[in-house]
């Protein structure tokens, strides 16, 4: 039994020796890689719990000052070239600088069992050099948004907004910046107004216009795009998508005729079953037996069909402002047919089916007008639009 125990532990102490010797060739290995943050985090995790190990706390001085040397003399670089657009990467630098630091300082007391180990971390305050570098930074991405929105094109617009955001978010405060930001933010749409315009010789009934003008465009607006069926005066539109109509068809009012036979096997009573000799058939019990009979019977049903149709046609055409050479040019259409079945049935009607009996109970409808016809045919032409607005985003910018 001891001697059971005794491999147990030395392969429990086998173990954690390659656990300890693993997490610090990980460091190490960071360390020889040049991932000296990786390393300083990897030290300062092992350390915490073993403040006294050597091998952690040489990796984490060589990574530290490592580190910090090299991003001291970036910053050093970084200022003589003397350009406003530094001071992002400058408040970066610093704010690792400071945070490599803060590891150091959350360690408990480091125990070196190597006398000569100079624990001697330089720290130092850069609560100065933060707010300067980060002031800095702030005025450098304002500056540029108005260069940019002075610019005067849309694209430049987007890139000012976003500066004037970045500006925000190092907290910079200028009188103005909302303000510039709200036109940036205003400029840097493509508006794209959706326009109907008839060239069909038929009647264009005013609602079926207001339906087309209230379609929801909108729910297509993506990032800086912007669709409306709404002329905003105060909006520069860089592309217009034209519903150019060429068909309001309704057809005439059509009835058709038809009669159709339905047959059906039914009970007809019962009688008593027969011998050859003319009696009575009875059963094992002496019941006499009897037998069901059964007849055709047919019914005689007289359809009446009520039909009409309509038809809208159109091009769907995308062309950028000022020109009239559009992207995207082609023909879409929506329909609706209005139907509406009853009859009138003769003979037995023990015959009709269930869809004829439903059929016997409709009645005749009135036609719908030109206009009633064309607003059941705009739903699917709505929808068809609607899926052509969609498929314009791929050549939008």
């Amino acid at each position: 039994m001891d001697t059971m125990n005794g491999k147990t532990n030395h392969l429990i102490l086998y173990l954690l020796s390659i656990i300890m010797l693993s997490s610090c060739f990980s460091a190490r290995n960071q360390l020889s890689r040049g991932l000296y943050d990786k390393a300083i985090e990897t030290s300062a995790r092992k350390l915490q719990k073993k403040p006294g190990d050597q091998k952690h706390i040489d990796v984490l001085l060589e990574a530290y000052r490592t580190a910090n040397q090299i991003d001291l003399d970036k910053i050093a670089a970084l200022r003589t070239s003397n350009s406003e657009q530094n001071w992002e990467q400058i408040y970066r630098l610093y704010g690792l600088l400071n945070h490599r630091q803060n590891i150091v300082k959350q360690l408990p007391p480091l125990k070196p069992v190597n006398p000569l180990t100079n624990l001697d971390f330089d720290f130092r305050d850069y609560t100065q050099e933060l707010a300067e570098s980060r002031q800095k930074a702030g005025e450098n991405h304002y500056h540029e948004g108005v260069r940019l929105l002075d610019m005067g094109d849309r694209f430049s617009a987007r890139k000012a907004y976003s500066h004037f955001i970045q500006a925000q978010n190092y907290g910079v405060t200028f009188q103005d910046i909302d303000q510039k930001k709200q036109i940036a933010y205003d400029n840097g749409f493509t508006n794209i107004l959706v326009v109907i315009d008839n060239k069909a010789p038929q009647p264009f009934p005013s609602m079926l216009e207001d339906y087309l003008y209230r379609l929801p465009v909108y729910q297509y607006n993506k990032d800086w795009i912007r669709y409306s069926c709404i002329d905003q005066k105060n909006f520069t539109y860089h592309y217009y998508i034209e519903i150019v109509l060429t068909d309001l068809f309704s057809g005439p009012d059509l009835l058709t005729h038809d009669i159709y036979t339905e047959t059906a096997t039914i009970e007809d009573g019962w009688e008593w079953e027969k011998n050859p000799d003319g009696s009575v058939r009875t059963d094992s019990l002496g019941n006499k037996i009897k037998r069901i009979l059964y007849r055709d019977v047919v019914a005689k049903i007289n359809r009446t069909e009520q039909r009409k149709e309509s038809l809208i046609r159109a091009w769907f055409l995308l062309s950028p402002a000022g020109t009239d050479q559009p992207l995207m040019k082609e023909p879409i259409q929506g329909s609706s047919i209005f139907l509406n079945q009853y009859a009138f049935a003769s003979g037995d009607n023990r015959a009709l089916s269930v869809k004829s009996i439903q059929l016997l109970q409709q009645k005749p409808l009135p036609y719908p007008s030109h206009t009633e016809m064309m607003m059941l045919a705009s739903q699917s032409f709505g929808n068809i639009v609607l899926e052509k607005v969609n498929q314009t985003l791929n050549l939008i910018r």
